[in-house]
């Protein structure tokens, strides 16, 4: 069955626009198409994607025309991919990433990861996709937003969501407060410094401080996670310290090291680092 990928915000709008324009009961709808009550809230709170045949009959009851333009269809069926029986580099920076500005859905068994159109682009689009392809023998879809400045490459596989969810427990849905550095990976500094490289790639920065030092910086509104990111790395020789939802690299030497040890991926990060030091 294919399904329309609607976000949260495009899905609840576009269920009020029906129930306004129709002039209709929840009930009556739901009626309308079949299903009961309940599966309407369900598509009303993001918790069900709303299926092709339904997006049409609800745009039908709107007097609006289907965007299929607009957004990507699902297709809903079993995938075979390959899930890794081992943790590698490639696997452990995959699951660093997750940690940073991947999602796995609740609802869809999406897994995707989210970054910036532009400053992202050429990290999406030759490191992301490629660890999708690498690791797991899945062709991952490039999106790129038409009303902000996001662009997301995911996959919709219901293997591949149990695989990760299972094994490494990277938590469905929201993260804060479910976020963990997996033991597998915490323990073998060859894991751990990969997986560091995709958190930092996704959820970190570096930036002149008073226009005569850098500064490198790992955010988490998750506490716990980012004390586990500082412990990690003062096990490696750092001295990171934490301030609210940052974690902050200030010492020069530590900087110039962690890009030659962690070796960043993200080309905006490594401009940004180049440029600096090219000024020096």
């Amino acid at each position: 069955m294919k399904y329309i990928d609607l976000n949260l915000k495009e899905q609840q709008d576009f269920m009020k626009i029906v129930k306004t324009n129709s002039n209709l009961t929840w009930k009556a709808i739901a009626h309308s198409l079949g299903i009961s009550r309940s599966m309407i809230f369900c598509y009303l709170n993001g918790k069900s994607k709303i299926s092709k045949e339904n997006y049409e009959k609800l745009s039908e009851m709107a007097k609006i025309e289907p965007q299929y333009n607009s957004y990507v269809i699902i297709k809903n069926k079993t995938q075979n991919i390959n899930t890794p029986k081992q943790i590698d580099e490639k696997l452990a920076e995959f699951i660093g990433l997750l940690a940073g500005d991947g999602h796995v859905s609740r609802i869809n068994y999406e897994i995707s990861v989210t970054c910036h159109k532009k400053l992202d682009k050429d990290y999406i689009n030759n490191r992301v996709s490629k660890l999708f392809l690498d690791l797991f023998s899945i062709d991952a879809k490039i999106r790129e937003s038409k009303e902000n400045n996001v662009v997301r490459c995911s996959v919709h596989s219901k293997m591949l969501s149990e695989y990760l969810t299972t094994n490494f427990l990277i938590p469905r849905g929201k993260k804060k407060g479910k976020l963990h550095i997996p033991t597998q990976i915490r323990t073998e500094k060859e894991l751990l410094i990969p997986y560091i490289r995709g958190l930092f790639d996704t959820d970190g920065s570096i930036y002149c401080r008073r226009k005569k030092s850098l500064v490198v910086s790992i955010i988490s509104r998750d506490p716990v996670f980012l004390h586990e990111v500082k412990t990690c790395l003062t096990g490696l020789g750092y001295s990171p310290s934490v301030s609210g939802k940052n974690l902050y690299l200030y010492t020069q030497e530590e900087i110039k090291r962690f890009f030659r040890e962690i070796k960043p991926a993200n080309l905006k990060h490594l401009n940004r680092y180049d440029n600096f030091i090219n000024k020096v």
